[in-house]
């Protein structure tokens, strides 16, 4: 949960991946400096979807766990 509460209160520290990922096994987040990666889920926390600014280029402007 911890990892998730930073990608809420510094998304500028990651890489937001989910409208253009090449592949369902890259991450939707990875952290620029730590490389940690972190991919949206079902199990993914709703705080954490209803946090997040919507996906760039996505449709309707929604994030939706694959």
């Amino acid at each position: 949960a911890e990892v998730w509460q930073n990608l809420v209160h510094s998304p500028q520290s990651w890489w937001d991946n989910p409208a253009d990922k090449r592949s369902l096994k890259a991450p939707d987040f990875k952290h620029k400096d730590t490389g940690e990666a972190l991919w949206l889920s079902p199990r993914t926390p709703s705080w954490v979807t209803n946090a997040l600014p919507p996906v760039k280029g996505g449709s309707k402007g929604a994030r939706r766990p694959e």
